[in-house]
C-alpha cells in the first residue's frame, strides 16, 4: 500500500512539472514567470538583445518606437501581474505534495487542491490571451503573425489556437 501512495504522489508530482513548464516558457524566456519574450538587461539600441534574442526580434518585425515602448510596457506589466499568480501555482503544487505525504489520502482535499491548481493555470493562460489581445491593438496583423511564427521558431509557444501547448 505504502509503495502505491509513493507512486501515486511522484506521478502527481510529475504531472504537475510537466503541466507548469508548458505554461512558463508561453511568453519564451523560459524564466519561470511566463516572460514576454526573454528580454533582460544587455540591451541592444531597441532595447533587445544581440544574437539572436529579443532585440532581433522586433526588429526583424519593423516595430517603430512606439510600437516598441508599448511592448516593453505591456511585458512588464505582464510580467508583474504573473509573477504573484505562478507563485501561488507553484505554492499550490507544494501543498498538494504535502496532502500525499501520508498513508491515507484525503481525496477531498486533494481533488479540492488539483482543481485550485487547474483555476489559477486558467487564470494565467486568460491573462496571457488578454495580453496578446493587447498587444495586437498596436501591431500589426501581419507583425503579429510573424511574431507568432518567430516564437515558435525559437521555442516559445505561439503555436495553435490554444497558444501550442494542449490544455494548460
Amino acid at each position: 500500500m505504502k509503495t502505491k501512495l509513493i507512486l501515486l504522489a511522484g506521478a502527481v508530482a510529475l504531472a504537475g512539472l510537466l503541466a507548469a513548464g508548458p505554461a512558463r516558457a508561453q511568453w519564451g524566456g523560459g524564466d519561470d514567470h511566463g516572460d514576454m519574450g526573454g528580454m533582460k538587461d544587455g540591451m541592444s539600441a531597441h532595447g533587445g538583445m544581440g544574437g539572436g534574442g529579443m532585440g532581433d526580434m522586433m526588429e526583424s518585425l519593423g516595430l517603430d518606437d512606439a510600437q516598441w515602448k508599448k511592448f516593453g510596457d505591456l511585458r512588464r506589466k505582464y510580467r508583474l501581474d504573473t509573477i504573484p499568480l505562478q507563485a501561488k501555482i507553484d505554492i499550490a503544487e507544494v501543498e498538494l505534495e504535502s496532502l500525499s505525504d501520508t498513508d491515507k489520502l484525503d481525496m477531498k482535499k486533494v481533488e479540492a487542491k488539483i482543481r485550485e491548481i487547474a483555476g489559477l493555470r486558467a487564470d494565467l493562460r486568460v491573462y496571457r490571451y488578454k495580453a496578446l489581445a493587447e498587444m495586437r491593438t498596436f501591431i500589426s496583423s501581419d507583425q503579429f503573425q510573424k511574431f507568432r511564427w518567430m516564437g515558435m521558431k525559437m521555442g516559445f509557444a505561439f503555436g495553435g489556437a490554444d497558444g501550442g501547448h494542449g490544455s494548460h
